[in-house]
């Protein structure tokens, strides 16, 4: 069900995208910020090797917030700074023990357009990712604070509302990697872009 509604967003961003003008004249920066939808994909091995026991963790899809600037670098290709955080949260599948992750992605981002169609884009990042994890016991609890990189790839589509202003549409997944590989997420973010 899941792949089905993700191919589902990904045609319509296309959709949008082919039939829709030029992103918001010829401006060269934009500043914006995104809401996301992110459907978590953690690999809890690792975790569950922390508790005593049989233990089962199961984390909960979440809303993540990206914040992001870009600069047009010529008619085809654009760089971008994205910050992107999240909290996976531990749906408390076993009683008393909570988990849960807290991610900060710093990105940089780049966007290639089809010359023809100015407003579909394809994304292909690479950053630097902060994992923080929580874990809580009855009568104990431990954290753990990790660094490393991360990869992003994905779609998207921006739609302009006026001369400085857009919307857009970008579905993408990020992966950690090395240390911090257990955190893989999928996004489906909405947001506005001033373009300046």
């Amino acid at each position: 069900m899941k792949k089905m509604l993700s191919f589902t967003a990904l045609s319509a961003l296309l959709a949008i995208g082919v039939a829709t003008n030029a992103v918001a004249g010829d401006k060269q920066s934009y500043v914006g910020i995104d809401i996301a939808y992110a459907n978590e994909n953690i690999q809890n091995r690792e975790s569950l090797q922390k508790f005593n026991g049989a233990v089962s963790l199961d984390f909960d899809d979440t809303t993540a917030v990206q914040v992001r600037y870009g600069r047009r670098l010529d008619a085809i290709s654009t760089f971008e700074f994205m910050l992107d955080y999240a909290k996976f949260e531990e749906e408390d599948a076993t009683p008393g023990i909570e988990d849960d992750f807290e991610v900060i992605n710093f990105v940089f981002n780049s966007k290639l357009r089809c010359p023809r169609w100015q407003t579909p884009y394809l994304v292909a990042g690479i950053g630097v990712m902060n994992v923080y994890e929580d874990i809580t016991v009855p009568g104990a609890s431990s954290t753990t604070s990790e660094w490393g990189i991360s990869s992003r790839i994905g779609v998207g589509v921006d739609v302009a509302i006026s001369d400085t202003w857009s919307f857009n549409l970008e579905a993408a997944r990020t992966v950690g990697i090395g240390g911090i590989k257990k955190v893989r997420y999928a996004t489906i973010s909405a947001g506005l872009r001033y373009h300046f």
